[in-house]
């Protein structure tokens, strides 16, 4: 695995957000606030409405992490918007197994837990940019050939929630296309440039390996 030297820590790790889907109470056990408008659009529908189409590629899903590109289409040109890495956990609560399965099928993951009436939780964990690098030739490639530059990343625990029961699914790390969204463009969505929290061990490691799983990913795809 390689190691982190392309990354640059724009905005320390730590802060629970809180979802739109809740009250405003950092324990995802809260009571849930259930209108469809209260919640923030999931990324394949920022990326659908932001540029008329949506499709996902998994590139990689071995069971425990997947590597997927959430593309939009020009003609039969794909071009890459945002390029997510995907760490499970150990064991997948029976009440999500259905979608759990919709979604190593190839499924998004929002759209998936969306239409089964789940609540998506974001609980954010970093954001920053990883440093242009010559070893993601191929990554600039999938998102249209753009020259060598530093890409945003965002990295955060999903849970979902529904009629008073919450689960955690998954750790998600996305490095998004400069034309998609910047480092400014995630502060603004998720209010990071208020980070500036101790990210205790347990977040501190989940993070690190999700970026580590992404620096890997950006340099082999």
């Amino acid at each position: 695995m390689k190691r982190l030297h392309g990354l640059v820590v724009a905005v320390v790790l730590g802060v629970l957000a809180v979802s739109p889907c809740w009250s405003n109470n950092h324990d995802p056990a809260a009571k849930a606030v259930s209108t469809e408008n209260a919640r923030p659009l999931l990324n394949s529908e920022r990326i659908k409405q932001k540029y008329g189409s949506y499709g996902i590629d998994v590139l990689q899903d071995d069971g425990k992490v997947r590597i997927s590109s959430l593309y939009t289409t020009r003609g039969s040109q794909k071009t890459t918007r945002t390029l997510a890495v995907v760490v499970y956990p150990e064991l997948i609560p029976v009440q999500i197994q259905q979608e759990h399965q919709a979604i190593t099928a190839g499924g998004s993951i929002g759209e998936v837990f969306a239409r089964k009436g789940w609540c998506v939780v974001k609980e954010n964990l970093y954001f920053g940019e990883i440093k242009a690098s010559l070893d993601f030739e191929e990554i600039y490639s999938l998102m249209g050939g753009i020259e060598e530059t530093n890409l945003a990343v965002h990295v955060y625990r999903l849970s979902v929630c529904r009629a008073g029961s919450c689960f955690a699914y998954a750790t998600l790390s996305e490095v998004h296309h400069p034309d998609y969204l910047g480092l400014s463009d995630l502060r603004e969505i998720y209010g990071g440039s208020k980070i500036a929290l101790d990210p205790g061990a347990k977040n501190e490691r989940d993070v690190q390996l999700a970026l580590d799983l992404t620096i890997t990913a950006l340099a082999t795809q």
